[in-house]
């Protein structure tokens, strides 16, 4: 007998000691890792502890033992209480008030709705490419098969990039969203975040246009401002390059080494 069975786990944990939780994620970066997958783990575990338990909640190791099971596909979704389908949603009323802050030259604001619907991007943006994940595997992107909104959307390059690759591509969307519902503003750390972000204002971008009835519905109960849905004021403020686009459209390191998506930004 052979069949195939989804698991969910949801997992609510309190941090009380960062330094411990580093440590023992840089513990577990070398187990069965390459040189290049050893230094992008630790990267993860280095970002913080978000990433750190990514690292250290592994389903292989979870399964190891159960020798009439294999794992097919796995995704850890690590972020802020409620960033996943939790039973409540973030207040983003609460966490994007409609006041400037204190001392701010910068009278631009992320209002509530315009958080809410960009957060409610995120989370469909990773539940598509987990899909995708699960149909693709390792397999390449093809482009007579490019049905994909996630994967096919990303620059060529990236097509022949294996599941575990796909996996921490996913992980961005979730760090966004964990932003999002923590009350800060969604500012990529590495390039994959970058890319996920750019492609979350597309979609919300267009939702807004095509159906925005459902959007409405979506932040019913919101405060409404003149800021609402600035999807440019969002690109000017959160990229750290402008020219995102064409940063990834153009052949650059960053396409040459897929891996190096994942390596966190220089400070300044």
């Amino acid at each position: 007998m052979s069949e195939e069975i989804e698991v969910s786990l949801t997992l609510r944990v309190r941090l009380t000691d960062w330094d411990g939780l580093r440590a023992a994620g840089l513990g577990a970066v070398s187990r069965g890792a390459g040189a290049e997958e050893v230094r992008a783990r630790a990267e993860q575990v280095a970002s913080g502890p978000y990433g750190a338990l990514a690292v250290l909640i592994d389903p292989d190791r979870l399964l190891a033992g159960i020798d009439s099971v294999e794992a097919v596909t796995s995704v850890v979704a690590v972020g802020a209480p409620g960033s996943f389908g939790g039973i409540q949603a973030p207040d983003f009323g609460a966490l994007f008030p409609l006041t400037p802050p204190s001392g701010s030259e910068n009278p631009w604001l992320l209002t509530p709705r315009t958080a809410a619907v960009l957060h409610g991007q995120l989370r469909i943006l990773a539940d598509c490419a987990r899909n995708e994940l699960d149909e693709l595997g390792g397999a390449p992107v093809r482009p007579e098969t490019r049905s994909g909104v996630v994967f096919a959307a990303l620059p060529k390059p990236t097509w022949g990039q294996d599941a575990d690759w796909r996996t921490r591509f996913i992980s961005s969307f979730c760090a966004l969203a964990a932003d999002l519902a923590a009350g800060k503003w969604p500012r990529p750390r590495c390039p994959a975040e970058e890319m996920a972000l750019h492609l979350a204002l597309l979609d919300a971008e267009e939702a807004l246009s095509d159906v925005p009835e459902g959007v409405e519905s979506d932040v019913a109960g919101l405060p409404v401002s003149v800021y609402d849905y600035d999807w440019s004021g969002c690109r000017a403020t959160f990229f750290r390059h402008a020219d995102v686009l064409l940063r990834y459209e153009a052949i650059s390191p960053a396409l040459e080494e897929p891996a190096s998506w994942f390596t966190a930004f220089e400070a300044g």
